[in-house]
């Protein structure tokens, strides 16, 4: 991204940013990214307890099952949201959720290019 910049346009940094991530990244690189994603306090500070207990206990499963943290762009769900498409994700074949997985990470990368350039 830094040899691409400066950007005058949202847009030509998101595109930069997705033809770097699909195109220029390993699979390793990936699930490196993947694995350092713990941003379950923020999806949590509002749920019940049982959810929270769910919402950990299915983390740690998954986790255990794909070998990296659920990803999922929270914007707008609520975390029984959270946790149904944890559930329901946590049911796919991996290479099916490695994709899945980083669709969701690319929504990330696109909510914080936004936000760099609207603030």
């Amino acid at each position: 991204m830094a040899s691409s910049s400066p950007f005058h346009l949202l847009d030509h940094a998101i595109e930069v940013a997705k033809d770097i991530f699909h195109n220029k990244l390993e699979v390793g690189s990936w699930i490196e990214t993947l694995s350092y994603h713990d941003c379950f306090d923020t999806y949590i500070s509002t749920a019940t307890k049982s959810t929270k207990q769910e919402l950990h206990e299915w983390r740690l499963k998954y986790q255990k099952k794909f070998g990296y943290a659920f990803v999922t762009c929270a914007s707008g769900k609520s975390s029984d949201e959270i946790l149904s498409e944890l559930k329901e994700r946590y049911t796919n074949m991996p290479l099916v959720e490695l994709d899945m997985a980083c669709r969701e990470e690319m929504k990330l990368i696109e909510l914080q290019l936004t936000n760099h350039y609207v603030n």
